[in-house]
């Protein structure tokens, strides 16, 4: 993320359990997504970043359309085909929301979670509004078994070298087995 010449950016790295299943394969992309996606929005809502980010920490949309983003990607979603499932409203209904619920912008308004916030749509009247199941389908896999986030970024180069067996354990912290 940046605004003119000032740039950040983060790394992290994660360790995932061998021979997953494609169920549990799908719970640990979903668990580790939403983790750098949560951990993202942190950075960027904390000081010095919030000055190069100004208020978007957290923005309404956020979550919500990583998680559809998630969705559409690792399920090789066509975009029509997501379009359909979020009911997606015109252009000229949007503006009309934005003007009368928004006219500020988001300003203050945040969500930290992964249901959208909704507002008070004419196309929608006749619809359903209910956030879709389709993107709860999928239950993210608790850190610590199947896969937990590295606590130091690099692994010890002469474990490595010496071809050792290297364990982590569910704190995060690497060691020679």
């Amino acid at each position: 993320m940046g605004a003119g010449p000032i740039r950040v950016s983060t790394i992290r790295h994660w360790v995932v359990k061998k021979n997953l299943s494609p169920q549990q394969r799908e719970s640990v992309a979903l668990a580790i997504f939403l983790k750098a996606s949560f951990q993202f929005e942190r950075l960027q809502g904390s000081f010095p970043f919030s000055i190069v980010s100004g208020a978007s920490s957290f923005s309404p949309e956020d979550l919500v359309s990583n998680l559809i983003g998630f969705y559409n990607a690792f399920r090789l979603i066509p975009e029509s085909r997501m379009r359909q499932i979020c009911n997606e409203v015109g252009v000229d209904e949007s503006y009309r929301i934005w003007d009368e619920h928004l006219p500020n912008g988001f300003n203050g308004l945040r969500n930290q979670t992964l249901r959208p916030i909704h507002f008070p749509c004419q196309e929608c009247a006749a619809g359903d509004t209910t956030f879709p199941s389709m993107f709860s389908s999928i239950q993210a896999a608790p850190e610590g078994i199947l896969w937990v986030q590295l606590k130091n970024r690099f692994v010890e180069g002469r474990w490595v070298n010496a071809g050792r067996s290297i364990g982590v354990n569910r704190q995060g912290v690497a060691r020679p087995r």
